[in-house]
C-alpha cells in the first residue's frame, strides 16, 4: 500500500509492507525511478521483513526536488532519516542500487544511529577518476546529461541494451515513460561530485557489495569502496549489469537475505 509522508510542504509517497516486528529494511531506488523498481524484492522478501520502500524526492509519486546541487543528496537523506523517526523505526538495514547506493552511504554517514547495516549495489562512493579510461567514462556521462529529456529516445535505447534481462527491460521501458527529466538531471549532478572515500572508515557496520560483471567501471568502483570500509564484502554477479536486482532477481534476494540472516544477530 501506497502511503504518504508530510515533509513541511513536501510528501513523500513510499510503499510499506511486512511486519513491524520484524527487522525492517529499506530499500533505495536508482537514478529517476521508483518504489517499483523492487517489486521483485518485495515478493520475496515480504513475509520476512518489515519494508520500507520510497519514491525519493523528485522521483516517482513524491515532491519536486528543486534546490541547490550540492544539498540534494543531504535533503534526501534528511527525508528517510525523518521518514523513519517518523514510523519509529530505531534501526535498519537500508539497500541501495545505484544511485540509492549513493544515497545509502550519506545516510550512514549522517544518521549512523539508525542504521544495522547497507547492502550496497552497482554503485560508487566516490567519482574522482582514476585513470583515462574513467575520466573517458564520466566525460561521456556529462556530456549525455540532456539525454534525460528525450524520453522516448531512452525507452527504445535501454529496451535494446537489456533485452536479454527482460525483467529490467521492461521496468525501464514503463520508468522512462514517468522520467522527471529535470529532476533526473539535478540528481546525476549531485552524484557526479561525490567523494566519500575519506569518509568511509567512520562506517562500523556490516556492509554487502554487489555488482554486476558486465559492468566494468562499476565492478572497479565498488572494489576501491569495499576496500575503505572496516567489515564488507564484495560479490560480483556473473552476466549481470546495473541494477542486478531486476537482471539477477532470485541471486540478488538470496544474497540479501543471506547476508542480513548473518549479520542482524551480531550487531
Amino acid at each position: 500500500m501506497i502511503k504518504e509522508f508530510k515533509l513541511g510542504s513536501s510528501q513523500l509517497h513510499y510503499l510499506e509492507i511486512g511486519d513491524h516486528t520484524n527487522t525492517t529494511l529499506v530499500f533505495l531506488h536508482g537514478l529517476g525511478a521508483s518504489h517499483e523498481q523492487y517489486l521483485p524484492q518485495v515478493e520475496a522478501l515480504k513475509d520476512r521483513y518489515h519494508l520500507i520502500i520510497p519514491d525519493l524526492r523528485g522521483n516517482g509519486r513524491s515532491s519536486v526536488l528543486d534546490m541547490p546541487v550540492e544539498d540534494v543528496l543531504s535533503t534526501q537523506a534528511e527525508d528517510i532519516s525523518r521518514l523513519l523517526n517518523d514510523l519509529q523505526v530505531e534501526s535498519c538495514w537500508i539497500v541501495g542500487v545505484s544511485y540509492g547506493g549513493v544515497l545509502a552511504y550519506r545516510i550512514a554517514l549522517d544518521s549512523p544511529e539508525l542504521v544495522r547495516g547497507l547492502i550496497i549495489c552497482d554503485s560508487f562512493s566516490d567519482s574522482v577518476p582514476q585513470d583515462f579510461i574513467e575520466k573517458l567514462n564520466m566525460q561521456l556521462i556529462r556530456i549525455s546529461l540532456p539525454l534525460y529529456h528525450a524520453r522516448g529516445f531512452l525507452a527504445w535505447s535501454l529496451g535494446n541494451a537489456y533485452r536479454k534481462w527482460p525483467i529490467a527491460r521492461d521496468f525501464f521501458i514503463n520508468e522512462m515513460k514517468k522520467l522527471r527529466s529535470k529532476e533526473v538531471t539535478l540528481q546525476r549532478k549531485a552524484i557526479n561530485e561525490v567523494n566519500y572515500t575519506d569518509e568511509l572508515k567512520k562506517i562500523k557496520i556490516p556492509v554487502l557489495g554487489i555488482v554486476g560483471e558486465k559492468a566494468a567501471i562499476l565492478v572497479r568502483s565498488m572494489r576501491r569502496s569495499m576496500e575503505e570500509l572496516n567489515h564488507s564484502e564484495l560479490v560480483i554477479l556473473p552476466d549481470s549489469i546495473d541494477p542486478s536486482n531486476l537482471c539477477r532477481v532470485q541471486e540478488f534476494n538470496e544474497l540479501v537475505d543471506d547476508f542480513i540472516r548473518d549479520n542482524d544477530d551480531k550487531i
